[in-house]
């Protein structure tokens, strides 16, 4: 399969996240080249709750909904982070909760970012963030 050149940024999540929040991401698939993202890869976005943010603790986001969003730029500056993931149509990442584990693992295929983008999203860059 030809590559679809991709350089995925990952760069922050929402200002409402705190410390006690992380937010990790990495691509997963057949042929994971470092800086591109092909059709035969998805990207892992993984929330793990921890501190007083954790089922039970002070602070507890362990039943709140969690929103992906995404956003796309020609360059490596990701400026406008608005496009809704649960919101696609064909390709949709719906809301989650982390629950009583306190973690959760949205996966975005090509084929998602492809809808969120309305186009090929070939060529380009992408971010996401994370809201509660």
């Amino acid at each position: 399969m030809r590559t679809l050149y991709k350089t995925l940024v990952i760069l922050g999540a929402a200002s409402i996240l705190n410390a006690a929040t992380t937010y990790v991401s990495t691509i997963t698939g057949t042929r994971v080249v470092t800086g591109y993202f092909n059709e035969t890869n998805s990207v892992s976005v993984i929330i793990t709750l921890d501190g007083d943010d954790v089922d039970g603790g002070s602070a507890d986001k362990s039943e709140q909904y969690i929103e992906l969003y995404v956003g796309f730029s020609s360059s490596a500056t990701v400026s406008t982070i608005d496009k809704q993931m649960s919101g696609l149509s064909s390709n949709p990442i719906a809301v989650a909760k982390t629950g009583s584990d306190n973690t959760h693992t949205f996966t975005v295929s090509r084929a998602a970012l492809d809808e969120a983008y309305g186009a090929s999203s070939n060529g380009k860059y992408f971010d996401f963030t994370v809201t509660f």
